[in-house]
C-alpha cells in the first residue's frame, strides 16, 4: 500500500540566508525548492547572494525548512543530502524517512536514495498483515495448520521481532511502514 498524492505534503523547501547580510542586521534570503538537483539549488543560492544588499556576499546557511515533515536539516547540511532527502519525502512520509536517517546517520548523500530503497520494506495495512506476509514463513503456517494459525497473535509476534532488532515500524495515516535496520 502506498501513500496517495492527497496524503503527501508540500514540496520540501529550504530558507537560505545570506550570512553577511544577516550579520549586518539586514536579513536577506529566500525559500528554495529542495526537490531538485544539488547543482540547481546551488545556482539559486548564487542568484540570491548576487542580489544581497551586502557587497561580495559569499557565505550562506539554511535557516529554516518547510515540507520536511519532521526530518531535521542542519544549518550547513550538504546540498546533495538536502536534495536526496527531499526526493525521498516526495514518495514517503517524513516519519519513515526520519526512522531511516536515524540508522543512516551523517553518512554522505551518494548512496542515500538507493540505501533507503533497500531499507524501506514497504507499507502494510497493519502490523499484523506485515507479520503474516513477511515474518511468518509458509513452513510455519503449514506446520501450524489453518486452525492453530488463527490463534497466533501476529501483532505481538511482530512487536517481539521488532524489539529483537532488524527492523522498525512507523505508523502513518496511510499504513504501517517497515524500515529494515540491517541494510
Amino acid at each position: 500500500m502506498a501513500c496517495t498524492a492527497s496524503q503527501r505534503r508540500a514540496t520540501p523547501q529550504i530558507y537560505v540566508a545570506c550570512l553577511s547580510a544577516y550579520v549586518a542586521g539586514r536579513p536577506h534570503g529566500e525559500w528554495i525548492d529542495a526537490d531538485q538537483d544539488a547543482d540547481e539549488i546551488r545556482a539559486e543560492i548564487a542568484k540570491m547572494l548576487a542580489r544581497s544588499p551586502e557587497p561580495d556576499a559569499e557565505e550562506w546557511a539554511i535557516h529554516d525548512t518547510s515540507g520536511f515533515d519532521g526530518v531535521s536539516i542542519g544549518e550547513h547540511e550538504s546540498l546533495e543530502r538536502v536534495a536526496a532527502i527531499a526526493q525521498l519525502l516526495l514518495d514517503c512520509p517524513g516519519a519513515v524517512v526520519a526512522a531511516f536517517l536515524d540508522g543512516w546517520g551523517d553518512r554522505g548523500a551518494d548512496e542515500l536514495i538507493s540505501a533507503f530503497k533497500n531499507a524501506h520494506g514497504g507499507c502494510w495495512t497493519s502490523v499484523e498483515d506485515f507479520a503474516a506476509e513477511v515474518l511468518v514463513s509458509d513452513d510455519v503456517k503449514q506446520a501450524l495448520g489453518e486452525e492453530l494459525y488463527g490463534y497466533l497473535d501476529l501483532e505481538r509476534y511482530a512487536q517481539d521481532a521488532e524489539a529483537k532488532g532488524g527492523f522498525s515500524t512507523v505508523g502513518t495515516p496511510c499504513g504501517v511502514h517497515v524500515v529494515w535496520t540491517n541494510y
